[in-house]
């Protein structure tokens, strides 16, 4: 019986593994603000976790409380996610500090977990004649990365 227990848990741990799906991206991405940078979306756990960097230019840095992720899905379908929470970024109409020039910051805005069915995603967090907000468009949900 421990046996069996056992060898349950470790099917269990490789079928969680198996479905991590991690997103990393790097260089140039279509984006409303050159200050702010998409690092990595994280999709295994509850929610979708989207990991963003602003380099600092010597002002306040906000997240606007209408952010949300608009989802392409397979088959034409367009879902939208509102943001839930975030880390380490003031939430607007509240600031938190000024960040010195060159000086990243990280930070995590929280929605629900999207579907497994979505390829593509854009990140809105204000309209886009807004220059001082940052959206980012067409971000592909194809390859998948795992940490180590």
């Amino acid at each position: 019986m421990k046996k069996l227990l056992t060898l349950m848990g470790v099917l269990l741990g490789c079928t969680t593994m198996a479905s991590a799906q991690i997103y990393c991206y790097s260089g140039s991405q279509e984006r409303s603000n050159e200050e702010v940078y998409l690092s990595k979306i994280d999709n295994s756990g509850g929610h979708t976790v989207v990991y963003l960097t602003f380099v600092g230019n010597g002002k306040h840095v906000t997240l606007h409380p209408t952010t949300h992720l608009v989802a392409y899905c397979k088959g034409g379908e367009v879902v939208t996610y509102n943001y839930k929470k975030a880390e380490n970024i003031a939430i607007f109409p509240e600031y938190d500090r000024e960040i010195p020039v060159g000086q990243k910051v990280e930070f995590k805005i929280y929605f629900p977990k999207i579907a497994d069915n979505v390829k593509k995603i854009d990140f809105i967090e204000f309209a886009p004649s807004d220059s001082t907000r940052f959206n980012f468009y067409n971000i592909s949900l194809s390859k998948k990365f795992l940490e180590n």
